[in-house]
């Protein structure tokens, strides 16, 4: 075995050693010789080989990158695998860019179905945190003042209000990170989040237009969301699809259960589908085959790329989630289904 330095016609010259001159395996040192090309084989190392049983050690770390001013990555030379520098782990917890907290987003709504006053708190998890603390305060004559205030909560508490104007606003503590200025641990604040009890309500009516057993009305709180009533009414013939403000629409612009923002009164009219207007078909079949497969995933993408355009029962069949409209959502619902995941939806059962 050798190294070869160059190539000239049929022969090359190599770097060898435990030979001689002559280029036998009697070895006396280190030569540079010819030889004809004909009579050899030759190969390039693999050197992104990794061995059997191959642990990355710090002998085998070639370079290093800097995250942060105390924290540093290695690169094995063997797999390149980054390995954390054990020994700069022990500053995190003095480190302000390790420890830096998102501002936390706070969302409020009310939840008629425990009751009209009742109100929902809720936020997104942040990362570098140890708790999260809640306060709620409420207008008075004298400014506003504390009316409950909870520590290390969690997101998804409600609490039922009496009549008055409020303002919240969840913390994202850390106590493990410590400044002269925060000697007891770092906190971002959420903006505060205003709303009113009971000052100024709106009604949400339902409208079974033309069918039956429309959900019973409720309160829509001022500055509050409500969550639409799950219930759905019935009409023989006909499918329920959801809610609209505009008594003649053909499409839903709320689903049952779905969200309602508008500070305003408003009356919902469902909107319905004559069973007897299509042809039965199986949901998720966007080519009206009958058969439910890739395919349909396929022809969704295309509409919406506009290569093709499905038919009137194509887009009704499509629409997997029944709200009023056909997107790349659809086409990853009927994925999932033929990959076994469920998606909640009842992808290749027929409807009419």
């Amino acid at each position: 075995m050798g190294i070869v330095e160059s190539v000239d016609g049929e022969y090359f010259y190599t770097l060898e050693g435990n030979t001689n001159d002559s280029g036998s395996s009697t070895g006396v040192g280190v030569f540079n010789l010819r030889r004809r090309i004909s009579n050899y084989l030759f190969g390039v190392p693999d050197y992104n080989y990794i061995s059997k049983g191959h642990t990355c050690s710090p002998d085998i770390y070639y370079s290093q990158e800097v995250q942060h001013p105390h924290r540093l990555n290695y690169i094995c030379t063997v797999c390149s695998e980054v390995i954390p520098d054990p020994e700069s782990e022990s500053y995190k917890a003095d480190c302000a860019l390790c420890n830096t907290i998102e501002k936390p987003v706070l969302v409020c709504h009310t939840d008629s179905f425990l009751s009209q006053n009742t109100v929902v708190f809720s936020w997104a998890d942040v990362e570098n945190i140890t708790q999260y603390d809640f306060a709620l305060e409420i207008k008075t004559k004298g400014g506003w003042e504390i009316y409950e205030q909870a520590e290390n909560v969690h997101s998804g508490f409600a609490w039922a209000l009496s009549e008055g104007e409020y303002r919240a606003r969840v913390a994202a503590c850390n106590s493990i990170f410590h400044t002269p200025e925060n000697p007891e641990g770092m906190c971002v604040y959420s903006d505060y989040f205003y709303f009113g009890i009971d000052k100024k309500t709106y009604t949400v009516t339902y409208d079974a237009n033309g069918g039956e057993n429309p959900p019973e009305g409720h309160i829509k709180q001022d500055g509050l969301y409500n969550l639409l009533s799950t219930s759905e009414p019935v009409r023989e013939g006909y499918r329920f699809l959801g809610w609209s403000e505009d008594k003649s629409a053909t499409t839903p612009s709320y689903k049952a259960g779905g969200k309602y923002t508008k500070d305003a009164s408003v009356v919902l009219y469902a909107v319905w589908r004559d069973v007897n207007a299509n042809p039965a078909g199986k949901l998720g079949d966007s080519n009206c085959d009958l058969v439910v497969n890739i395919k349909d995933a396929t022809e969704i993408q295309k509409h919406l790329a506009e290569i093709v355009t499905l038919s009137h029962d194509g887009l009704f069949f499509a629409d997997t989630d029944s709200n009023g409209a056909v997107n790349i959502k659809d086409a990853t619902a009927i994925q999932k289904h033929l990959a076994g995941i469920k998606t909640g939806f009842d992808i290749g059962e027929y409807v009419y």
